[in-house]
């Protein structure tokens, strides 16, 4: 089951994968023939009623990951979308990715496909967004900025206020600028892939700067004491979350605290 709602002239449309009866939204964003990531291949069925019922020109992908990129081959290769991708995801992305089986469980397979260099801009009939790097969830990320109405489709940057986890890759320091700059833009409206659209979306880019910012802050006075990292993310966040017991440690609170 979809839930579909409209902003301004924004189809936003969002599913829920699941695993262990814990489940796990995700947002997929369509405007004036624009599709801002495709959602992951285990809610084909759905997402490409909705994808067949709009005239869709181009996607956008904000980063190479499977929950955002799982239906780019369909997409590409059924309707004859064009996908565009951050250039250093284009190689990855022409070949099926090699996920850990939770991910498979989770979001299901990602197939090969032909990306295309994302623009610095791109337009569409009624709007013109920037491509901004957004770095930290992956290196490859980006996002796209409206500055005429505000809107901000943030990809991962933002997926909640407060993380407990960060993945392997993840890179918390690098993310935390990100937000900075972000910050510096007129954002109004946040279209986020997992939280959803939130109207207030300068606050919420700002609420989870502060609290990465105090976070950082008490890991340094534990370090100062002594305390390493792996002891650091015990005291700090003392009950395993779900996701870093299924992910073997490849979502983890240490890896968090590390790149703070």
């Amino acid at each position: 089951m979809l839930r579909i709602e409209t902003h301004d002239g924004v189809t936003c449309v969002g599913g829920k994968a699941s695993l262990l009866g814990t489940s796990i939204p995700v947002w997929v964003y369509l405007i004036d023939g624009l599709l801002v990531d495709t959602g992951p291949y285990a809610l084909k069925k759905p997402l490409v009623e909705v994808f067949s019922e709009h005239s869709l020109e181009r996607v956008v992908l904000t980063h190479r990951h499977e929950d955002h990129a799982g239906l780019a081959a369909w997409l590409e290769q059924e309707l004859g979308v064009d996908v565009l991708a951050p250039p250093s995801a284009i190689a990855e992305l022409a070949s099926p990715a090699r996920l850990p089986l939770y991910r498979r469980l989770i979001w299901g397979r990602r197939p090969g496909f032909s990306a295309q260099p994302i623009p610095g801009e791109i337009e569409t009939a009624g709007h013109r967004f920037r491509v901004i790097a957004a770095p930290g969830h992956t290196k490859e990320h980006i996002v796209l900025f409206e500055p005429d109405t505000g809107w901000l489709f943030s990809g991962d940057v933002f997926v909640r206020s407060t993380p407990v986890v960060a993945f392997a890759e993840e890179d918390m320091t690098e993310l935390m600028r990100s937000l900075e700059s972000l910050l510096r833009l007129d954002v109004t409206m946040l279209f986020c892939s997992h939280a959803g659209p939130l109207l207030e979306g300068h606050r919420a880019l700002t609420e989870k700067l502060e609290k990465l910012e105090a976070l950082r802050r008490r890991v340094g006075e534990l370090r100062s004491d002594g305390l390493p990292d792996a002891q650091i993310a015990s005291r700090l966040f003392p009950k395993k979350s779900l996701v870093e017991v299924v992910s073997r440690g490849e979502w983890s609170r240490r890896r968090l605290i590390e790149t703070l």
